[in-house]
């Protein structure tokens, strides 16, 4: 199965931000949970099998140079 992270600093004023938390595992079974966070295209992906690991907030800098 393919797990994705899910960056979630861009969705900390959405009100669907409630409903996930990092360390959360997200399958078929729990996809709701993310309906109104990702693409439609990814929501579908997660209802027929693909997981979601949430993971914490990281800054993430672009490359010097």
């Amino acid at each position: 199965m393919h797990i994705f992270a899910l960056t979630i600093w861009t969705l900390v004023n959405c009100p669907a931000f409630a409903q996930v938390k990092p360390g959360d595992f997200i399958t078929p079974e729990n996809a709701s949970k993310v309906a109104a966070l990702v693409s439609p295209g990814v929501f579908s992906k997660v209802r027929y099998g693909m997981t979601m690991k949430i993971v914490a907030t990281e800054r993430v800098d672009p490359p010097s140079g």
